[in-house]
């Protein structure tokens, strides 16, 4: 394995988001197969992120790969309720409604671990979760049936990306935007310096 290949990233995850802010920062990775969705966990938020990602960098198929794993989950929180992505329009437009003229939470949990020759060092994992405010204004009836047919609300915790078309009805209110996108950059940026800085 050359050096080169074992100074990436290797994202274990599907999100097209995360892949952009991964190139955005210059950071060199390779997608590989995170496994099954895993169960939706009880309890707070913060536990239900960090738990989900650990599933995925634990199901991650590294095979004969060597780099830095990073696995992440994202959940939108309205009330008691924890959102994931919805499965279809129906279950979109409910996640909406409860989100709707009002100021909600975002939680991304990532999970970063070495992996040398397709073996991932259990040691040497690191968890950190990060925590946003979002707010979402009122919509009218029209606007929350346009949003539903544009098909925006697809694959994302909560039904919306503040990123994309949501951000004519979402902004910031507090934390990082990466958070609420799915990926925190601050804490990615720490981990792969550690990472480079131990080999």
């Amino acid at each position: 394995m050359s050096p080169s290949t074992s100074r990436r990233v290797l994202l274990a995850s599907g999100s097209p988001r995360r892949r952009e802010l991964l190139r955005r920062e210059g950071i060199p990775f390779d997608l590989v197969d995170p496994g099954p969705e895993p169960e939706v966990e009880r309890g707070p938020p913060e536990r239900r992120v960090l738990v989900a990602a650990r599933s995925k960098a634990l199901g991650a198929r590294v095979e004969q790969r060597c780099g830095l794993l990073l696995a992440a989950d994202t959940v939108v929180v309205a009330g008691d309720r924890c959102l994931g992505k919805p499965r279809d329009r129906g279950q979109a437009g409910e996640f909406l409604a409860a989100l709707i003229g009002r100021t909600h939470e975002v939680w991304t949990g990532l999970v970063f671990a070495p992996v040398r020759d397709g073996v991932l060092d259990e040691a040497r994992l690191e968890e950190v979760a990060a925590r946003a405010e979002v707010a979402m204004r009122s919509l009218t009836a029209v606007e929350l049936e346009d949003y539903l047919d544009s098909g925006d609300w697809r694959d994302k915790a909560g039904a919306y990306g503040i990123q994309s078309r949501a951000g004519r009805f979402t902004s910031l209110v507090s934390g990082e935007l990466e958070t609420v996108i799915g990926l925190p950059m601050q804490p990615v940026r720490e981990a792969w310096l550690r990472f480079l800085d131990r080999r």
